[in-house]
């Protein structure tokens, strides 16, 4: 009798540690935890530099193949070209991950294109509605100066998911 009593208690304790390690794990999951990188670690300001010349007014070729992924640290980005919109270029945005809130990223901030060497442009909108681990939104960047031979759109994204910097490179054609 004493070992059948012995032997619940047992089965008992362990579906209770099973459970409490099922919760720990569902919440660490959930859409409200913020683990110590992201609150605690805010990306420094990128360094930006603006050659002479406002961007805006050139034209883009279209990319031969429209989506780039990115798969470094904890986060995974998806980026799709969706072409001219609002005055500049709009790029689908989709980061994943597991272990930050991705929240804390602001793409208006951390994201830059480059339509060559030593010019670097600022997004002109990051429209993204909060998502937790799971975020999508529209960058919009703005289009390269009208005196400018683009043939590479590259997208650069700083200090998301223990990355210092991504680039993401498209190839035009005409």
């Amino acid at each position: 009798m004493n070992k059948n009593i012995t032997a619940r208690k047992f089965r008992l304790s362990s579906i209770l540690a099973l459970l409490a390690a099922g919760i720990v794990l569902a919440a660490g999951c959930s859409q409200g935890v913020r683990p110590p990188e992201a609150t605690t670690a805010k990306p420094a300001p990128p360094a930006y530099t603006t050659p002479a010349g406002a961007p805006g007014t050139g034209s883009l070729g279209q990319p031969a193949e429209t989506t780039q992924e990115s798969n470094g640290g904890e986060v995974t980005i998806i980026v799709t070209w969706e072409g001219p919109r609002d005055g500049g270029l709009a790029m689908d945005v989709t980061m994943n991950t597991h272990s930050v809130n991705l929240d804390n990223y602001d793409l208006g901030k951390l994201a830059a294109v480059r339509y060559g060497p030593g010019s670097e442009y600022r997004p002109v909108s990051w429209n993204a509605p909060a998502g937790g681990h799971h975020r999508r939104g529209t960058l919009v960047l703005p289009l390269p100066p009208a005196s400018d031979g683009v043939s590479t759109v590259e997208l650069v994204i700083r200090n998301v998911g223990g990355i210092k910097e991504r680039v993401l490179s498209w190839a035009l054609t005409s």
